[in-house]
This record gives structure tokens, sequence and C-alpha cells, in this order.
């Protein structure tokens, strides 16, 4: 590039060029078949940039004229730039706006799908209890009614501290033997189950006709 293109032209120098441009302009508005002019005013600026001046207009300006045109069309292609990085910065925002509200539904739903798997494994003796008030009323019936219902019995055989209490313990749901570690169940028992509703957790507990734990 050379020197006179880089230099900072003062005003004096600009409403000389102004001048030049508009009397090269008028000029050229004289020439026929000359379909883009460059419009310049006292008061207005020049409005249209190098790539809309055709290569003739361009080559017949001075070299300040030049200067100044190339001066614009930089200044106007900043602003291109300038505007075309504000909307894609819009752009990015609003994108990572979607996104951000995508993955927190996804987390949402996720979660909440969580907490239902959880609250159902905290009582996972839903099942069991309503087993268990079925059978009741079943029994509830048969007592009334004087008919009889065959129920499940279990034997269990074996020798001293087999693991007899644990076994049976262990299918029941919970320890109701009285159990020492050295002898082991200390006595038999005969074991008969009510569904209680206000009962959260199995209980067991010495009961007589009048009273349930």
């Amino acid at each position: 590039m050379n020197n006179e293109h880089e230099e900072i032209i003062s005003q004096e120098q600009l409403e000389k060029v102004s001048k030049n441009i508009e009397e090269k302009v008028q000029k050229l508005k004289q020439q026929p078949k000359e379909s883009e002019q460059v419009n310049v005013g006292k008061s207005q600026p020049i409005q249209q940039s190098v790539s809309n001046i055709q290569q003739t207009q361009f080559s017949n300006l001075t070299p300040e004229m030049q200067q100044q045109l190339m001066r614009m069309f930089v200044a106007q292609q900043e602003k291109t730039n300038e505007d075309l990085m504000s909307q894609t910065q819009k752009g990015i925002k609003r994108k990572r706006r979607e996104i951000d509200d995508q993955l927190y539904r996804q987390i949402r739903e996720k979660s909440e799908n969580e907490r239902r798997e959880v609250e159902k494994l905290t009582n996972p003796n839903q099942n069991v209890h309503k087993l268990h008030s079925l059978f009741n009323d079943l029994q509830s019936l048969s007592t009334s009614l004087g008919i009889p219902i065959e129920t499940p019995e279990i034997v269990v055989v074996g020798m001293q501290s087999d693991g007899k209490s644990s076994f049976i313990e262990a299918l029941v749901g919970f320890q109701f033997n009285v159990v020492e570690s050295t002898i082991g169940t200390r006595r038999p028992l005969y074991l008969q189950m009510f569904n209680n509703p206000k009962q959260r957790t199995p209980k067991c507990c010495f009961a007589n006709d009048n009273y349930m734990c």
C-alpha cells in the first residue's frame, strides 16, 4: 500500500476531495450510457461503495477520491461485519436457551421418574400387605359361615441349632422366636398372623383372644 493511502486526511483536504468528487461526478453524469453514478451533495455524504462503482469510473477518479472511496468501503464492510456478528451472537444465545430448556425438561422428567421409583421401593411390602388383608377377610368369612378352609402349614425338621427358626423367620419376613446364642430357640411357638392396617411393618407379640398387638 502506498504511503499516501495511509495518511490521515485533514478537514481542509476532505473538503477539497469532496469538491473534486462533485466535479468529477458531474462530468461522469454527462457521459452517455452510464447507469450507475456517484451522488454527492454539499450536505450529503457519498452513499455508494466501491463495489457499486464501475471500474472505468473508479479508474477515472483522482488518487484522493479513490482513497476516500476505499475508506468508505472499509467502513461499510466493518459495519456489515458488526451486524453479522450481532445477529450470530443473538442466534447463539437463542439456540443456547432452547437447549437449556430442553435439557431442563429432560432432567425434570428423569428426576420425576426416579422419584416414583423410589416411592415404590420405600414400601416393598405393599403387595404382601394386600395379600394378608385378603387372606384375613377369607378367614373371617370362613369362621362366620362355619366353613373350614385349608391354610398352608409348614413343618421344619432338623437338628438343634440347625437354623430352623431362622428359616421360618426368613419365610415370614420378620423375627418372632425367642432365641439365645448358646441354646437356640427356647420353646416352640404356635404362630398365627393377623393383618393390622395400622402397622406399617410386621410385628410379633404375645396375644390372646381379647388383645391384638
